[in-house]
């Protein structure tokens, strides 16, 4: 187990290095479950390129929220996530808190760092990343019962969702960067 935290000034992106190096040497899988889900084009990056390698990307956004822009904004990356072939869950029980990651089974983090730029960039934000495969399976487990409490997203379905709420989205994509 290893702590990873965005405390001081030359520290600010660990949290993000350490994702993005997990996701780059993914072989079988990347789930995800995170509240906040807006990532840097970096992240956004590894994440189609891995979906593209034939490696299975998950994730479980949050549904409902307390920040409405930041659902537009989310939202406003489905489309580009799905046509990479990336399965989106939504949850909707209740608000989504949660900010995991597991890659292969293998590498785990577990933290309050949300896959934003603000999380990255300004917050101060710990996780704790713990490499290993009893532990990966574990989290593997959590992420396979939280997958069946959530709403698929299809893409066909998705593409047909009304203009004004596209234009939406694209408007609050705008804002990607501080949020």
């Amino acid at each position: 187990a290893r702590f990873v935290g965005n405390f001081a000034r030359r520290q600010r992106a660990e949290i993000r290095r350490d994702y993005l190096a997990a996701i780059l040497g993914a072989q079988k899988t990347v789930r995800v479950t995170n509240a906040y889900f807006a990532p840097d084009r970096g992240i956004l990056r590894a994440l189609l390129r891995a979906s593209r390698n034939g490696v299975t990307v998950e994730l479980i956004l949050a549904g409902l929220t307390d920040v409405k822009p930041m659902l537009m904004v989310t939202h406003g990356l489905y489309g580009l996530l799905l046509k990479n072939g990336v399965k989106i869950y939504e949850w909707h029980e209740r608000i989504l808190h949660a900010k995991t990651a597991v890659v292969d089974g293998i590498w785990s983090s577990i933290g309050s760092a949300n896959l934003n730029q603000r999380s990255f960039r300004f917050d101060l934000e710990a996780n704790v990343t713990i490499v290993s495969a009893r532990f990966g399976e574990q989290m593997d487990e959590m992420f396979e019962v939280d997958r069946g409490k959530c709403r698929a997203i299809d893409p066909v379905e998705w593409k047909k969702r009304p203009r004004w709420m596209r234009m939406l989205e694209w408007f609050f994509g705008l804002f990607r960067r501080i949020v």
